[in-house]
């Protein structure tokens, strides 16, 4: 369960961690293979002959890989996403590593249309929940479950009456 209520601060204060994800663990895992010179991999010997063959280009993009599946790994264990929700402002903070990446901070007044939705994609079922605010779209909880985000817009609905989207395809 990604998601963690803290009730020691205000009204509403809901943190949600990002589910396990086996691609980036496998990803990272042949990236480390490659690293350590996995010369029992069948692609090894390509992968030689690549990095003979384009001597400054393969250092550079196995660098690229090697620094994006970092990147993944530790957004995957490390980050999170705080929504703060009190009687006026609701604020969404995406943290990594404890450092604050962003902050979104919104009136509630100006909050419509919240909704929770479900998109099917390449890698399965995502989650999210969005709404309008000052004409744009905005999403957060992209990593809660269902059941989850559930849970938090009835939370969220008991601190704020926000505007819902009326019946249609991606009801709760």
């Amino acid at each position: 369960m990604p998601l963690k209520a803290d009730d020691s601060q205000g009204p509403l204060r809901v943190r949600i961690r990002p589910r396990f994800s086996w691609f980036i663990q496998v990803s990272a895992g042949f990236i480390l293979l490659i690293i350590a010179g996995a010369k029992s991999l069948p692609a090894w010997d390509e992968i030689k002959s690549v990095i003979q063959t384009q001597p400054i280009l393969s250092p550079i993009v196995l660098s690229a890989v090697v620094l994006a599946s970092l990147y993944a790994l530790l957004r995957m264990l490390f980050s999170s996403e705080l929504i703060i929700l009190n009687e006026t402002t609701l604020e969404v903070q995406k943290w990594l590593l404890g450092f604050n990446l962003s902050q979104s901070s919104f009136l509630n007044s100006t909050i419509e249309n919240l909704r929770y939705e479900e998109r099917s994609g390449r890698y399965g079922t995502q989650s999210r929940i969005r709404f309008e605010s000052a004409g744009e779209t905005f999403t957060f909880a992209r990593q809660a479950s269902r059941s989850d985000s559930r849970d938090l817009i009835d939370g969220m609905l008991k601190v704020y009456k926000f505007p819902m989207q009326e019946s249609g395809a991606s009801e709760l």
